[in-house]
């Protein structure tokens, strides 16, 4: 059973979550400045714990020697976020720091030792991933930092990443058999199970020829991809500038998700709690935007939605002029279609509680005569998936 404790708002210095899972649980920057010690879940003083932290950016290295693990009854050195966040292996994933299972009454707990939070206007550069040693696929996952390659063949059939912001993924198609299912979520729900984790992508291609996975916007930080095989996979990462993918005469297939989408089930039988299951982070953008866009040619656009909104929030989606609204409670399914266009506009407000997901696949039609007449939504331009302009002044803010 999945739990998330959170308090959050619509600005970033009030953000404040933490996800916690069956077997792990994942802090953001915004934990630590609004509590000074967090103690860690009782799977790690039952059963010890690894502990992954993103690699992070020179102005947050600072911030970060100062928040240090501790237990109630023994010390050791090394044991800051930043100094964990340095390990790697030899295969260029990360290697995580091991807290041992503790004697009974002992437990574990983060300390923020800074004197005053110097990061509180910046966007969050800092996550923390930490999961039970008696966890599904402790023993069969490799961890990542955008930053490092990713070798072929894979160390191991499940990889997890870890991102500090936004990036691209693209998985090259092989003639090898294989398979992948992609959830944003750790690797001790890399089959869902555990949590009842949705999934945001499957190639579902067992016993066939790989057929890859085009270049796909990862708006959360951390994802994991489960692979039937480590053979001839080759994992391609870029950072988000362009936000561009193009749609032509080629079907394609890919998946939008709101900021920090989770997807895992909560118990509940109250309809008033809409999913709260999502990672708030200050490097997020308060709202959604996505554009879907063939400057040459119409094309239909089937949807499968995983909807957790307010029906005074919903998702918006617009094509040819017209607006349709979807919402519904404790992840609703539902499948729609865009018919017959050239441009399709998902928008939705981020609310205090909420989220969304959507596969998507397109089937182009025909090529227009003129490329831009039926072009509603935008300017000329090459064909495009787009995310938020808020996210262009957050990378904007980062780079200056």
């Amino acid at each position: 059973m999945l739990i998330l404790l959170f308090l959050t708002s619509l600005f970033l210095n009030e953000i404040s979550s933490f996800v916690l899972f069956t077997h792990s649980v994942i802090y953001d920057t915004q934990d630590f400045f609004d509590n000074r010690n967090i103690t860690l879940p009782s799977f790690c003083s039952t059963f010890g714990c690894n502990v992954y932290v993103a690699s992070m950016p020179d102005y947050t290295a600072s911030y970060a020697k100062n928040i240090k693990i501790f237990s109630e009854h023994i010390a050791w050195d090394n044991n800051d976020l930043y100094y964990i966040s340095t390990g790697y292996l030899a295969t260029g994933a990360k290697a995580p720091d091991v807290l041992m299972a503790l004697p009974a009454g002992d437990y574990y707990f983060i300390e923020n030792m800074n004197s005053d939070n110097p990061m509180q206007d910046q966007p969050a550069q800092l996550i923390v991933y930490i999961v039970s040693r008696a966890a599904p696929n402790i023993d069969s996952s490799a961890v990542y930092d955008s930053t490092r390659d990713i070798p072929n063949p894979l160390p191991a059939t499940i990889i997890m990443l870890m991102d500090n912001s936004m990036t691209t993924l693209e998985i090259s198609p092989s003639t090898s058999v294989n398979s992948v299912v992609l959830r944003t979520v750790g690797f001790d729900n890399a089959d869902g199970k555990a949590d009842g984790c949705n999934y945001v992508l499957d190639t579902k291609s067992s016993g066939k020829a790989f057929p890859g996975v085009e270049q796909q916007l990862i708006n959360t930080q951390i994802i994991t991809m489960k692979f039937d095989s480590v053979n001839n996979v080759s994992i391609k990462r870029g950072t988000l500038m362009t936000w561009n993918y193009y749609l032509d005469s080629t079907p394609f297939t890919g998946f939008i998700t709101s900021a920090g989408y989770i997807g895992c089930c909560k118990d509940t039988n109250n309809d008033e709690l809409y999913s709260i299951e999502v990672l708030r982070s200050s490097s997020f953008p308060p709202d959604t935007f996505y554009y879907l866009i063939s400057n040459q040619y119409t094309m239909n656009v089937h949807f499968e939605w995983d909807l957790n909104v307010l029906p005074d929030h919903p998702v918006v989606v617009t094509s040819n002029g017209t607006d349709e609204s979807y919402y519904g409670a404790n992840h609703k399914q539902l499948t729609t279609d865009t018919l017959d266009t050239q441009n399709v506009k998902i928008e939705w407000e981020r609310y205090n509680t909420g989220s969304f997901m959507a596969r998507f696949n397109t089937v182009p039609l025909g090529k227009v005569t003129d490329p831009y007449e039926r072009d509603t939504t935008t300017t000329k331009g090459s064909a495009a998936v787009i995310v938020s302009t808020a996210l262009v002044s957050t990378l904007f803010a980062i780079l200056h």
